[in-house]
């Protein structure tokens, strides 16, 4: 046991544990003993070991059932039993021995007289660790919350009003009712009879009901009495209720999990029948009706179908049963780990392609799947009522005018170009079928030409037909309009093949940069990054536009290359040989610009960078006065890129100037292969029919040649999106869902270094926050604090130990829906462009009333108030209408207004003067929410439960300020450097 944590002298500390064990008797617990604790008056004083405290399910003939973990208990530790609730008699409390030594104690004559000063302390740590342990066994199968909690501090009085509870602060506070009545838990009534007592830590909670006044008492206090262990016997009672209420929500969270897995074998069944009925023609409806939420998760289901993304009940909506909130879409995207985006439905949206839509019914608020279909043009599904109909104008009017969307993202693992490619073209065949189709087509209708000049001077001149030229013109005409035709269907087909690509490939491709770990961003400077991300895009165009249009053009030569076989065939192997030339020389010029292209790529992404550092650096520039130095160092990177550019623009404009004359060279190549092969064996008008085809014949292989060339351009391109695509996304699916976090931490043994080759910085770094407390971290410059705060927030992972939240190991847990129950403030943070307002929501789902008091806990309120538009007031990126202070205040109420379980600072109030501090101190310290801050100022970590001194990556000292000071370790050398 640490003594710094409960008693303050450990002498003092095996004198009390001394005095309390020579009041009972010892006992030895055999490991797996059981240990009924149904006795109220017995108290078990755990000396060395551990004891874990199950509630378990008694079956038929008192058989005893499933375990439920309440607590463990390690020594030193008490345990206490807790009799038998009437209400829930089917339900026993155990306590299962891991090989223990306890002295047993008689509660009743432990409390005939007030604790004696000398273990009034130790005994009041061992009942608050108790009660502590207990509750937040209790309160694993309750829902959260959702009241804003009111702190409750010894010798203060709170007032709660409806809409708020009262919960411990900082460990456990006693509630004394001293008007109205409450209700522990929201279950178990108590009522103010002058005497009512109940213990509240951060994790419980008391609910007002009729004018609800309490005062708070600390363990210590309580213990002066004589009557406290009444108190106890009353929080043991009311325990028990609520414990039943407990398990019985978690048997109906259970039921509901094999009721949905039964649900899920039954669409499985039905999606396979149904594909068997479509077999032979027939139609089936795999919708059913749902309530509410199951509604909402069907409609997201059905219209994220067609984006090949399959949405199941999983454990983070599971966990929301017992929550009287809505579900709502974020949710269940977030859950699937998609992305989801509001739209509005403006003007006749039904008659466009916005893609599958969850759209909500104007009369009552149902969700409903707007689904595209080929036919009708949208399939409207209602999972509430088990619908689906074609979407009409009269109905697509009368539905809500916002929806959601939905972004497919990109798999988790290393992808490459063409992974990207197919996974566009994944939903694409209809288009892609319609593309190959105009373009065959269109080729076809290109060989009339070749055939109608062959007839005209073959047959139609030399017989003097001359009205038959009339119908060669006609059919020339409608072969051209035919050909508009075809060529304007593939056109829009490869258009709408590229918008989606863009659309949904550009999304997938922020999703996944923002799902990278942070070892990634540190490897890249901002502008090359940027660069970089934006370059897929550049890769896009360049695949799906000039590619994607010459492959037609190879689809359209074709058929012109069947014309020149059929004419003269020798003649037609000089033209294969003509564009095996045409494609070599293009193979050639485009290796040859291959080097320059990749040295010019990087170079870009370093300008790109170094403007973006001058240009955030302007001002510290004119106070250097090296404007010149900067304009010198962009000037020599700019002219080398420049001079590559130009290089490569020398190669380009050689294979422009020989692909000019290329055709007329070409027409001679072939008049001189038709004299010498055929002479006057071929007739004038096949000839003339021949040099057609194959003028239609080189033009399209042009555009191939061209191709040719943009796909090495490209590839100094692809290359530098590499890392980006390579960099596996730090989410994994199989990482467990943390739950609602109590906000405590445990750091054991910890060792971290960045890379192989640099020394360590953590060396079995250990320390321990219980919920609610107020940790500072202080050493000198490179012991590690800031490196702990990237362990903790899982932006790193140590080499060695773990970090353990509620006791799960982080690496074990979904990082990111951790991130969302902290709220983190960094020295060097900045605020975004945007309103006041949308930077203190940020990613939270916050209102207006809710920033407001954000701001006033951060001490920002009257600042405000006083700009022109108050929380609508715009902030630039540079934020030079704030001050340094106004800009950590706001980044404060950002971390706070989400009400999140755990608040990390660094060296977040290093701006602010001493009364601004002892305002946004005063209001973190009513927060029921674990505090861990990285400070050098005194005023900052005075008031800290516990302080942490590191140096060298290890805790060297810890305890409270004035423990620290009278140690005259390097605490109080660091502090003497500020006092004097």
């Amino acid at each position: 046991m640490d003594v710094n944590v409960a008693p303050n002298a450990r002498s003092a500390w095996n004198d009390a544990m001394a005095i309390l064990t020579s009041m009972g008797r010892r006992e030895s617990l055999v490991c797996n003993g059981i240990l009924p604790l149904t006795l109220e008056t017995r108290l078990w004083l755990v000396e060395a070991g551990t004891i874990d405290v199950f509630a378990v399910e008694k079956g038929e003939g008192d058989r005893l059932g499933r375990r439920h973990h309440l607590h463990t208990v390690t020594g030193p530790g008490l345990l206490a039993g807790l009799g038998q609730a009437s209400a829930h008699a089917d339900v026993e409390i155990l306590a299962v021995s891991r090989g223990a030594t306890a002295t047993v104690l008689d509660g009743s004559t432990l409390a005939a007289a007030p604790a004696s000063a000398a273990t009034q302390l130790p005994l009041a740590w061992l009942l608050d660790r108790w009660i502590e342990g207990m509750g937040t066994g209790l309160v694993r199968n309750f829902a959260p919350r959702s009241a804003h909690p009111l702190p409750l501090i010894a010798g203060a009085n709170v007032t709660p009003t409806e809409g708020s509870v009262v919960a411990g602060h900082k460990g456990v506070t006693w509630a004394h009712l001293a008007a109205g009545s409450g209700r522990y838990m929201g279950i178990a009534d108590m009522a103010a009879d002058g005497i009512s007592m109940i213990p509240l830590s951060p994790e419980t909670w008391l609910a007002p009901v009729d004018g609800l006044a309490v005062a708070g008492y600390g363990s210590p206090g309580l213990l002066s009495t004589s009557n406290w262990w009444r108190h106890v016997q009353t929080f043991h009672d009311a325990y028990l209720l609520c414990l039943g209420l407990s398990l019985d929500n978690q048997r109906k969270m259970e039921g509901w999990r094999l009721e949905k897995r039964a649900d899920k074998i039954a669409d499985a069944l039905g999606t396979t029948f149904g594909r068997f009925a479509r077999l032979v023609g027939v139609s089936t409806d795999t919708t059913g009706g749902a309530g509410p939420d199951n509604a909402l998760a069907s409609a997201c289901a059905i219209a994220c179908r067609p984006l090949g993304i399959t949405i199941e009940q999983s454990p983070q909506l599971i966990r929301r049963r017992g929550d009287d909130r809505p579900l709502t879409v974020e949710e269940v995207a977030r859950a699937a780990r998609i992305r989801a985006r509001h739209v509005a439905l403006r003007g006749e949206w039904w008659r466009e392609d916005l893609g599958p839509l969850v759209a909500f019914s104007g009369d009552d608020g149902r969700p409903l799947a707007v689904v595209p279909d080929p036919k009708s043009g949208y399939r409207l599904h209602d999972p509430a009522q088990a619908t689906e109909a074609d979407l009409d104008e009269a109905t697509a009017v009368s539905l809500s005018p916002m929806a959601w969307t939905f972004y497919a993202p990109l798999p988790d693992g290393p992808l490459s170009a063409m992974d990207l490619l197919r996974l566009g073209l994944r939903h694409q065949k209809r288009d892609v079928a319609v593309a190959l189709a105009a373009g065959a087509l269109g080729g076809f209708m290109g060989m009339m030409l070749p055939i109608a000049t062959s007839s005209v001077f073959q047959t139609i001149i030399p017989g003097h037909h001359t009205s038959q030229l009339i119908q060669v013109g006609l059919a020339l005409v409608m072969a051209a309009a035919a050909s508009t035709i075809f060529k304007i269907t593939g056109d829009v087909a490869l258009l709408r093949i590229e918008g989606r690509i863009a659309g949904h490939l550009q999304a997938g491709i922020i999703d996944r940069l923002l799902r990278l770990p942070s070892s990634f961003f540190a490897a890249y400077s901002t502008g090359d990054l940027a660069q970089r991300t934006l370059t897929v895009e550049m890769v896009r165009k360049a695949m799906t536009g000039l590619v994607l249009s010459s492959f037609l053009a190879g689809v359209f030569s074709i058929f012109s290359l069947g014309l020149l076989f059929y004419y003269q065939p020798m003649t037609a192997l000089v033209a294969l040989l003509l564009l095996l030339l045409m494609l070599g020389f293009s193979v050639w010029v485009g290796a040859r610009q291959l080097a320059t292209l990749f040295e010019g790529e990087a170079l870009s992404g370093n300008i790109v960078s170094l403007v973006l550092q001058l240009i955030s650096s302007i001002q510290k520039l004119r106070v250097a006065g090296a404007e010149d130095r900067a304009f010198v160092l962009w000037g020599r990177n700019f002219a080398e890129l420049r001079t590559r550019t130009a290089k490569s623009r020398r190669i380009a404009n050689l294979h422009a100037t020989v692909m000019a004359g290329w055709d007329i060279l070409s027409l001679a190549v072939v008049f001189l292969v038709v004299s010498i092969a055929a002479g006057a064996k071929l007739e004038t008008g096949q000839f003339l029919a021949f040099i057609a085809a194959f003028t239609l014949f080189m033009g399209s292989l042009t555009q191939v040649s061209r191709a040719v060339i943009q796909c090495f351009n490209v590839k100094p391109m692809i290359d530098r999106t590499k890392p980006l695509l390579e960099a596996v996304p730090e989410v994994d699916a199989t990482k467990e869902d943390p739950g609602r976090l109590s906000g405590d931490i445990e750091v054991n043994n910890v060792y971290f270094r960045y890379d192989h080759e640099s020394p360590r910085v953590l060396n079995g770094l250990t320390l321990q926050v219980r919920p609610g407390e107020f940790i500072a971290l202080v050493g000198p410059s490179g012991c590690g604090k800031s490196t702990l705060m990237k362990l903790l927030l899982g932006f790193e992972r140590p080499e060695a130990g773990g970090i353990f939240l509620d006791g799960h190991d982080l690496r074990t847990l979904d990082v990111q829906a951790v991130r969302r129950q902290v709220g983190v403030v960094l020295q060097a943070g900045r605020v975004m462009p945007g309103s006041i307002y949308e930077n203190i929501k940020g990613a939270a789902d916050a209102t207006v009333d809710d920033c407001w008091e954000a701001a006033r806990m951060a001490g920002l309120e009257d600042d405000i108030r006083a700009m022109p538009m108050g929380m609508h007031t715009m902030l630039t990126e540079g934020s030079a209408a704030l001050s340094g202070g106004q800009v950590q205040r706001m980044l404060i109420a950002r971390a706070v207004v989400s009400k999140p379980r755990l608040l990390l600072f660094d060296e977040a109030t290093s701006a602010l003067d001493n009364r601004t501090q002892a305002i946004v101190t005063e209001s973190l310290s009513k927060l029921s929410v674990t505090r861990i801050a990285i400070a050098h100022r005194l005023s900052t970590v005075k008031d800290a439960d516990r302080i942490y001194v590191l140096k060298d990556g290890r805790v060297i000292e810890a305890g409270n300020y004035d423990d620290l000071m009278a140690k005259n370790g390097l605490f109080s050398e660091l502090a003497r450097r500020q006092l004097t």
